[in-house]
């Protein structure tokens, strides 16, 4: 799954109700709602770069998306992440789950 940066997308018009949008990374399903984009495109978020959990930015921007190189997808064991999309919105959080990304 690639992650680019919002500003280098261009769109067809605003993105409204419940959509959600399905991709794969490393085998892995993974779902992004329309919410969480727009969230992240209005809070004027940036990609970051790769880092693993505990080298995230502690205090980016709102909406700040980044790549963490360990972080656990869905049904990953504790210490065997594989690499995870997060944003941030207080903490990092995964594009799939919702929840804080985990190690």
């Amino acid at each position: 799954m690639a992650i680019i940066s919002l500003s280098s997308m261009s769109s067809a018009g605003p993105l409204t109700g419940p959509e959600t949008f399905y991709g794969q990374q490393s085998g892995t399903d993974v779902k992004v709602t329309a919410s969480q984009i727009i969230t992240a495109a209005v809070a004027g978020g940036n990609y970051l770069g790769a880092f693993t959990v505990a080298l995230l930015p502690a205090a980016p921007a709102t909406g700040s998306t980044a790549f963490a190189s360990n972080g656990r997808k869905i049904g990953e064991g504790s210490g065997s992440g594989t690499g995870v999309p997060v944003y941030f919105h207080g903490s990092w959080r995964t594009f799939s789950s919702d929840q804080p990304v985990a190690v």
